[in-house]
């Protein structure tokens, strides 16, 4: 079966990706240009204190703070599809999710600056700037906001979001070098930036809302759906258990190789989220139109999409890689000197590239809600990355690049698996693989 580009899902798809692409795709933009300043003012040891201290709180958020965008799409998408007129329970039920969720994390975080942090014998100066950036999980609420932007199609707004506060951010730290002040400031900015991000996605979520006449908390009754909760459950649960690779990484990067290494390592992450970006964007896009075409039962269509992007997206990534290892130099001369990690650098985006190309492969796998199996995969593949990691480190010193080489392997094993549960599974879903 071909799809037309007349199609009206594929021809939305096409649109909305255009959209929420070219708004994230600036935002890294002026993302990467503050991480140069930065780095530039305060330098590499300075910055990779500042990602560990980040990444403790995203840790933390990853443990305790269960967001509710996912199942906001599927389920208010399923409510549209079949008229069942439970949208407006859905929304009202994530929001009071996300916000006890946040709540907690908060408390988690504030448990573990007082009474854990000093058991586990870490740097002061990390555990000012995780105080510091804890503030920003009690406003970490805004997962049914997001997924009632995705779900109503407001990419525009997603994407001024983004732009906004990135823009303002780079304002915020080119004055502060200007004036050359303490590099603690730079911390603030941070906690400011992330909290603003979330007031914006809460504000124009509610926006959405009221411009579709749904009014939050009117003569509002506290009910639960058993099924809304749990998809939301096991969607944290395959976070939770992809910390390893997502977030302890950097963390084990910093308790192996040190600060400089977490800083270029992170400097990585952030040239490399313009190409991640595009796996985001597809994630963001795709899922709202998977789950529409699920609820109509038209489970085809899905994976012939699914396998256009797939095709597309290795091929370009193709040249993507080709061109950055053929510009390398002048990149390293213009830019941040990472002569002496070009082969660093070369697997890791092959390792970004690889992921971003199979995203659609990930989005089947929510979209048909095999969240289970999902959960298996993830947990199983983690453990070998472990695994792998630890005999790359300890047995053929590898240092940096035995990391990407770990992820490689991960994301490699995580596709072979799901691919294998798709073909498994054809019969019970009467789908062609």
């Amino acid at each position: 079966m071909k799809i037309s580009i007349k199609n009206k899902s594929f021809t939305m798809f096409i649109k909305n990706f255009s959209t929420l692409f070219f708004g994230h795709f600036s935002s890294s933009l002026f993302s990467i240009l503050s991480t140069f300043l930065l780095v530039s003012y305060i330098g590499i040891i300075e910055y990779g204190k500042l990602v560990l201290g980040l990444t403790f709180v995203n840790v933390i958020n990853l443990l305790f703070n269960i967001q509710s965008f996912n199942s906001v799409i599927k389920f208010g998408s399923d409510s549209i599809v079949n008229k069942n007129g439970k949208l407006e329970f859905y929304i009202k039920q994530g929001i009071v999710q996300d916000s006890i969720a946040a709540v907690i994390s908060f408390t988690f975080s504030l448990i573990f600056t007082f009474l854990i942090w000093d058991l586990i014998s870490l740097n002061d100066d990390i555990k000012t700037i995780f105080f510091i950036l804890s503030f920003s999980s009690i406003f970490n609420m805004s997962g049914s906001f997001i997924g009632v932007l995705r779900l109503y199609g407001q990419f525009k707004k997603i994407a001024f979001i983004l732009n906004f506060v990135s823009i303002l951010k780079l304002l915020a730290f080119i004055i502060s070098i200007n004036l050359k002040f303490d590099s603690l400031l730079f911390v603030i900015i941070e906690l400011i930036s992330l909290i603003f991000l979330n007031v914006l996605n809460i504000f124009f979520g509610l926006v959405t809302l009221r411009n579709n006449k749904i009014i939050l908390f009117n003569n509002y009754k506290l009910q639960f759906d058993k099924d809304f909760f749990l998809f939301n459950l096991y969607n944290h649960f395959v976070k939770v258990v992809d910390l390893p690779v997502s977030e302890i990484t950097k963390i084990i990067i910093n308790q192996t190789l040190g600060f400089s290494d977490l800083g270029v390592f992170s400097i990585m992450q952030k040239v490399g989220s313009i190409l991640l970006k595009t796996s985001d964007v597809f994630s963001v896009t795709i899922f709202p139109e998977f789950s529409r075409l699920v609820s109509q039962k038209k489970v085809n269509k899905v994976f012939e999409i699914s396998k256009k992007i797939v095709i597309f997206s290795f091929i370009l990534s193709f040249f993507i890689l080709a061109s950055y290892a053929l510009s390398f130099n002048l990149f390293s001369s213009i830019f941040i000197d990472f002569k002496d990690y070009f082969q660093a650098t070369f697997f890791y985006f092959l390792f970004i590239l690889f992921s971003a190309s199979t995203v659609a492969i990930h989005q089947l796998f929510i979209s048909l809600n095999l969240i289970k199996y999902n959960l298996l995969i993830i947990s199983f593949s983690n453990v070998l990355y472990v695994t792998i990691l630890i005999v790359l480190l300890n047995y053929f010193n590898l240092g940096l690049i035995g990391f990407i080489f770990s992820l490689i392997l991960q994301a490699l094993l995580v596709i072979l698996l799901k691919i294998l549960v798709l073909k498994k599974s054809k019969k019970l879903i009467n789908i062609p693989v």
